[in-house]
């Protein structure tokens, strides 16, 4: 098997799960044939989920993330939850302070 046509293989897999597990993703695929996911082309027109939209998705739903985002943002707007060894001075961000 070819590296592309694997990385495709795992890439249905992976949309076939997020259908299965999660609500969101399950109405962003509804009308994608994930079979068909076999080429770049197919690729390119599939849904992306931004950083914004996951924001406001969160917003909406009073998600219990939606009150790590000024710490999420802190850290450079990582998807990370901050370390707690960290200091909670924004002025001394240094391990173990």
């Amino acid at each position: 098997m070819e590296r592309e046509e694997s990385l495709f293989v795992a890439l249905r897999a992976h949309l076939k799960s997020a259908v299965a597990n999660s609500p969101y993703w399950a109405e962003q695929l509804a009308q994608v044939d994930i079979e068909a996911v076999t080429d770049r082309e197919a690729l390119a027109n599939l849904p992306v989920l931004s950083k914004s939209d996951l924001v406001e998705l969160q917003d909406k739903k009073n998600h219990c993330l939606a009150a790590l985002r000024p710490a999420i943002a802190m850290c450079g707007g990582s998807s990370i939850l901050p370390d707690p060894s960290l200091s909670r001075s924004p002025a001394a961000l240094t391990l173990g302070a």
